[in-house]
């Protein structure tokens, strides 16, 4: 092993070798270097697991590392007046979960609002919330979804010690279901001193869509029902019109062109019937539901 030669001369000055052999085929120097190395490594890594053992407590200490909670809402009086509201969102991807395997705490979920986008077709969305009912008597209240697109949409919560469940997406009838409209309707009723939390699984053969969870008194749905009858109603009626109106001047004219107009007319207004659901008042099956 060659002979090597140290000197310090100040703080700047580098380990250098013996004239009898180069820092390529000295293993001494190679070995001194590499532990000073290692040794600088240490002591700048060490500062930074102190800095993070400091955010940990922080973040322990703060509750930001705390999962999130499962919203809860006074209905006493109304429905949840904000719109778009918070939900628990537990996403199961194995779509194998049970009911009592979602209420069991152990699976851990997100917040996400209460209008969400579907972004796939193999995966079962959990939505859960608490209803509170702090009144002296009892309330009614409607948890619906907007769309008619859920192939799957039932509810869970807990009523006289077991599970209650209700399904009304496309896979039931809608003479089958305990309110008989094209978007899935959930009835639910709070005694007085009630929290009672809601679990609602959808799933959907269409992906990238957006659908909208709601919870209102009964009246407020009646007219947001009516309501929305009465658009589609007007529409269909003033796209009729308009289709026996060219198809009138198609015959009396014999211009190809109106007949292009009634062709469109009637594409586009199946289109919105079989989108908006009204088919599935005529009881079509949902294999030939359209969207």
């Amino acid at each position: 092993m060659c002979q090597i030669s140290l000197r310090r001369k100040s703080k700047s000055e580098f380990i250098r070798p013996c004239k009898r052999c180069t820092v390529a085929n000295c293993s001494d120097i190679r070995i001194l270097m590499e532990s000073q190395v290692f040794s600088m490594g240490q002591s700048i890594l060490q500062p930074g697991r102190f800095f993070a053992a400091v955010i940990l407590f922080i973040m322990a200490s703060t509750g930001l590392a705390k999962t999130a909670a499962i919203p809860s809402y006074d209905v006493s009086t109304a429905g949840i007046a904000s719109n778009p509201f918070q939900v628990y969102l537990i996403q199961d991807e194995s779509r194998t979960l049970t009911i009592d395997e979602i209420a069991s705490g152990r699976i851990q979920g997100t917040l996400t609002s209460s209008r969400f986008h579907i972004n796939s077709t193999d995966i079962n969305y959990w939505f859960i919330f608490t209803l509170e009912n702090n009144s002296s008597e009892p309330v009614n209240r409607i948890v619906r979804f907007d769309e008619p697109f859920a192939d799957q949409a039932s509810i869970y919560y807990r009523q006289r010690g077991a599970w209650h469940e209700e399904s009304a997406g496309l896979a039931v009838p809608i003479k089958e279901r305990r309110v008989s409209n094209r978007n899935p309707i959930f009835p639910i009723t709070i005694t007085p001193g009630e929290a009672k939390t809601v679990y609602l699984k959808l799933q959907s053969n269409v992906a990238r869509i957006t659908i909208g969870l709601y919870c209102d008194k009964p009246e407020i749905f009646l007219n947001w029902e009516l309501l929305q009858t009465a658009f589609y109603m007007f529409y269909f009626g003033a796209a009729s019109a308009l289709i026996v109106y060219n198809l009138f001047l198609f015959f009396a004219l014999n211009e190809r062109l109106y007949l292009y107009y009634v062709l469109h007319g009637l594409a586009y207004s199946t289109f919105v019937f079989f989108y908006s659901g009204f088919d599935l008042y005529l009881g079509i099956d949902k294999d030939l539901h359209l969207f």
